[in-house]
């Protein structure tokens, strides 16, 4: 993916024929399964069940105050909260690390979805997987990427270019809301975060802005609208 990156040439189809296999090998070998860290440090045994009653007792809780929610969750839900509890056994570099602590923190003061928080985690996953930086949620560019795929969808239009005042492109969205941006990547379909990552991963422009040297993210949906908007 790195040679990709830096060969030139970016297209669909080399992304897809050469990106696609690379990033599947990536995936293999960044991912640690419970069994193998089990199998690597026998004391965590006790730990990775406790984190499985644990995350039990939270989807429980959840479900409980979702009475209403739109969808149960189901055992890839439970699996997810699990693994990432397991995953706080084996620390990224001390600076990743402090990154990927503080971006919790943020998303519960901002009040972003679930669905948001996820995007932002997938995009840092990707990130770290090639070897670059987690970029940190920035409360400014998380309320200037809500507003952009909230006129998206309320006027009706796709585009980075914007008929609201005040708001016609990324720079201008992001100075209303106090910061500076350096991409952005829009997005309009119903697929999960995940989904819209990997779309994004695989598309030249998009690709560049998520993998570029940027510090800073906001990450936002509206219905069928998203919105993922830089910063350095």
């Amino acid at each position: 993916m790195a040679r990709l990156r830096s060969g030139g040439g970016l297209t669909v189809e080399r992304l897809r024929d050469e990106g696609g296999p690379a990033l599947r090998r990536l995936r293999e070998l960044y991912t640690i399964s419970k069994s193998d860290l089990i199998a690597a440090q026998p004391s965590l045994g006790p730990a990775a069940e406790a984190a499985r009653a644990l995350t039990r007792m939270r989807v429980m809780l959840s479900r409980k105050a979702r009475l209403k929610a739109s969808r149960e969750y189901t055992e890839a839900d439970l699996a997810k909260q699990e693994a990432a509890l397991m995953a706080r056994a084996f620390h990224p570099e001390p600076k990743a690390e402090k990154v990927l602590a503080a971006n919790a923190v943020i998303a519960a003061k901002c009040g972003m979805a679930e669905e948001e928080i996820e995007g932002v985690r997938s995009l840092n996953e990707l990130r770290m997987m090639l070897g670059l930086a987690p970029v940190l949620i920035d409360p400014k560019l998380q309320e200037a990427a809500r507003g952009h795929s909230q006129d998206m969808v309320t006027i009706g239009f796709f585009a980075h270019e914007s008929s609201v005042p005040g708001k016609q492109t990324p720079w201008a969205r992001a100075r209303l809301a106090g910061t500076t941006a350096s991409a952005e990547n829009i997005y309009a379909g119903s697929d999960g975060p995940d989904a819209v990552n990997e779309t994004w991963l695989f598309s030249p422009g998009h690709h560049v802005n998520m993998l570029g040297a940027h510090r800073r993210v906001g990450m936002a949906r509206c219905g069928g609208s998203w919105t993922q908007l830089f910063g350095r």
